[in-house]
Parts: structure tokens; C-alpha cells; sequence
């Protein structure tokens, strides 16, 4: 999942501060602070209870990935940027899709829809 995103999203995206794992060098990473005279917290990997599967970017990078949800007109692959067709992002962006009692049992769900 990374290798691909890494691959086929952040790499044709220009997104180049946008990875899973911790990054050595913490020069554009956001540090969380306990109290405003305390260290900054470790920077360390919480594994699966990660935010977002546990993506670390930057402002300019998700600015990046918002500029592509903007380009809902055009085909896939109309400039370097264009890696998904309007008609895919569209879809993307449209309301959650309610489930299908008949598929899916209630239990399964942690509320009425499905994001």
C-alpha cells in the first residue's frame, strides 16, 4: 500500500514529504507538545492506531493532493499531475453510500453509512 501511493500518488503529485514511516530528518514535521515549557513529545510510530493509516505529510503536500481534487473536468493523465479522470474524482467526492442491510448486517457498521 505504501510502495503504491509512494508510486502511483505522492511521487506524480510532487507530494515529496508525504510517507508512512517516521522520517529522519524532522526539519517540516510538527511536533506535539505536552505543555508549552515541556520537550517536544518523541516522534515514534504508533503502528495501526495511526491516524489516516499512519500518513505523515506536510501543508504544501496536501495542498498538492487538493489542487487534484479541484481538477474534476479533465481526462486522466492530461498533464503529469492528472493521475485520476474527473469522473473518478467526482464519484470520490460524492455522498457516502448507505448500506444494503441484505449485504451488509447491521452489526457490522459503526453507523448508518459507510465513508
Amino acid at each position: 500500500y505504501e510502495d503504491y501511493l509512494a508510486k502511483y500518488v505522492f511521487s506524480p503529485l510532487g507530494m515529496n514529504n508525504s510517507a508512512f514511516a517516521a522520517p529522519s530528518n524532522l526539519d517540516n514535521i510538527a511536533l506535539g507538545y505536552a505543555s508549552p515549557s515541556s520537550p517536544p513529545a518523541p516522534l515514534t510510530s504508533l503502528q495501526y492506531v495511526n491516524p489516516a493509516g499512519g500518513l505523515r505529510t506536510t501543508g504544501h503536500d496536501m495542498a498538492e493532493f487538493m489542487k487534484l481534487l479541484h481538477r474534476q473536468n479533465e481526462a486522466a493523465h492530461s498533464t503529469p499531475t492528472q493521475i485520476l479522470d474527473g469522473k473518478s474524482i467526482r464519484e470520490w467526492l460524492t455522498e457516502p453510500v448507505y448500506h444494503n442491510p441484505a449485504v451488509v448486517p447491521a452489526e457490522a457498521l459503526l453507523d448508518d453509512a459507510w465513508y
